[in-house]
């Protein structure tokens, strides 16, 4: 049932703000997404051994549409964006050209900005939890 409703949210945001990406409103409902449910209690995953849940076991988390509209930071990335990460990670490029079936030569970048955004992230959750 997670299809439906995931669907009709990213319609009210895709209306909200029309001139969103798909990647920012997959970034809008993962970043505001919470891993505590109803009445502030943890998830917990389902089967044997019962335990927390971590976010193989959860995904993204419990999806806040009301949050969703206005998160506090959005990833809106581009095929290139996804490429130039992959240059970073010293992949090669014959493995992201047949990824992206199409020629994409790696551009060395010392100061890749995903990696300040990284740690910025964790930062600001920290700070919000």
């Amino acid at each position: 049932m997670a299809c439906p409703h995931i669907s009709g949210i990213v319609a009210l945001l895709k209306a909200i703000h029309p001139g969103w990406s798909l990647s920012a409103i997959k970034s809008a409902l993962v970043t505001t997404a919470s891993a505590k449910y109803g009445y502030d209690q943890c998830a917990t995953a389902e089967g044997a051994p019962h335990k927390k849940a971590d976010p193989f076991d959860y995904g993204g988390g419990h999806v806040d549409p009301n949050k969703a509209i206005v998160p506090d930071l959005i990833y809106d990335m581009n095929v290139e964006d996804y490429a130039l990460f992959l240059c970073s990670m010293d992949y090669n490029e014959t493995a992201i050209s047949w990824l992206y079936r199409a020629q994409t030569p790696c551009r060395k970048q010392n100061n890749f900005p995903a990696n300040f955004l990284s740690i910025s992230v964790l930062v600001l959750r920290k700070i919000r939890v």
